[in-house]
């Protein structure tokens, strides 16, 4: 599940030539380790990624589990149970937690990637048959709001808005939303919560806003 701005999609044959091709000009040097990649699957429908933050903790967008229903995780094969540690609708954050799923505990940073920094995301596609899967990108866009509050489409449906994200010119399809943003240097600097679906960048929530989102859980706990 991603939430799109505006506008028609583009084909995932397309939007992979692009990457391909981006790729050769990027720095690669860094690659997310897989066991930190979480595939969640709604109760209802949509599909969503994760990042396995440490013991049982899962960092994924809120949007996520819309109906109210946390998600379920996949991992080999079976279907993992989660509650909601805490959830921001306005900012788009969520942290799950899920019994008996641990990994090292992620290195994260607390402060905004800068525009043109290298990222790389890491995730699960709903409308492929990708395991996971890691695109490549630069920043392209200040930290910012984008959107404005209240707004709905033609068909009258809420148009997403985020109070502060950032864009990075990184393929952005369905089932992405949730996914870590990693950079070269093997931090997570953010998160992907929606796209445009003319051009495919992504908006993330950057790592600043999460770790605010975090301190704040933390106290009220």
């Amino acid at each position: 599940m991603v939430r799109f701005l505006v506008g028609a999609a583009c084909g995932l044959a397309f939007a992979a030539g692009v990457w391909m091709h981006d790729r050769k000009m990027l720095n690669t040097s860094f690659q997310p380790d897989p066991t930190h990649v979480v595939e969640l699957v709604g109760q209802v429908d949509g599909y969503c990624s994760g990042t396995l933050y440490g013991a049982g903790l899962v960092l994924t967008a809120a949007h996520c589990f819309d109906d109210g229903l946390p998600p379920l995780v996949l991992r080999d094969g079976k279907r993992h149970p989660t509650s909601v540690l805490w959830a921001n609708r306005e900012y788009d954050v969520a942290m799950l937690l899920v019994d008996g799923l641990s990994a090292p505990t992620v290195s994260f940073s607390c402060l905004d990637p800068r525009v043109g920094d290298v990222v790389v995301t890491a995730g699960y596609s709903a409308i492929t048959d990708l395991n996971h899967y890691f695109f490549w990108g630069r920043v392209a866009g200040p930290a910012e709001r984008r959107g404005e509050p209240g707004k709905v489409d033609k068909d009258d449906k809420p148009i997403p808005s985020w109070p502060w994200s950032m864009v990075v010119d990184v393929i952005t399809i369905p089932g992405q939303s949730g996914s870590g943003v990693w950079s070269m240097g093997g931090k997570v600097v953010g998160i992907i919560v929606g796209g445009w679906k003319t051009t495919n960048p992504g908006i993330i929530v950057p790592g600043s806003t999460i770790c605010t989102l975090m301190e704040q859980n933390r106290k009220d706990q």
